[in-house]
């Protein structure tokens, strides 16, 4: 199943067997290398940690909601030592600005997908804005696009190339069908 950012913003995270609310998604975390969906930020309920994150190989079932075995799943960051070096690293994925190799900017990510079984990112959704009033030029770029996620930008195949490539082979069939000799 595929679930995209803005659908889990706020989803409870229950215990399995009981059903209790053990917290809410707050945001995710995604391994920028990969994008592999490692983990989720949650606030817990009826625990003293302001934040906590949810390692996704404790996710036991997750369809409208997110189930997990019990409270013990949900830890501090810096006890999980793949997280803590995810978040240490800094490249985060939400909002940042997606430029082509060319140097075109694309907007910035708006919304991303990712599969609810593999945790693997699927598709980013960018946007271009004015003064972040106005927002333009809605795009949908798939994973396999990203070459690099950097620091201050997201850097993708640029796409013109290809479709010119597809382009010139067309045309040249076509004349060769169309020449009367």
């Amino acid at each position: 199943m595929t679930k995209s950012y803005r659908q889990i913003l706020g989803n409870p995270v229950l215990h399995f067997e009981q059903g209790t609310v053990l917290g809410v998604v707050r945001d995710v975390i995604i391994h920028p290398d990969t994008g592999r969906l490692e983990g989720l930020w949650i606030k817990p309920t009826g625990r003293l940690l302001a934040f906590g994150v949810l390692q996704t190989q404790d996710i036991v079932e997750w369809k409208k909601n997110i189930y997990v075995k019990d409270e013990g799943s949900i830890a501090e960051a810096h006890d999980v030592i793949k997280i803590s070096e995810i978040l240490a690293d800094g490249r985060l994925i939400m909002g940042k600005r997606v430029r082509t190799e060319a140097g075109e900017t694309v907007g910035r990510v708006v919304n991303l997908d990712f599969d609810t079984e593999q945790y693997y990112l699927r598709h980013l959704y960018t946007q271009k804005s004015v003064l972040g009033l106005w927002a333009y030029d809605s795009r949908i770029l798939n994973y396999d696009l990203i070459l690099e996620v950097l620091p201050d930008y997201i850097l993708i195949k640029d796409k013109t190339a290809k479709a010119e490539k597809i382009k010139v082979p067309l045309i040249k069939e076509k004349d060769v069908l169309l020449d009367p000799q």
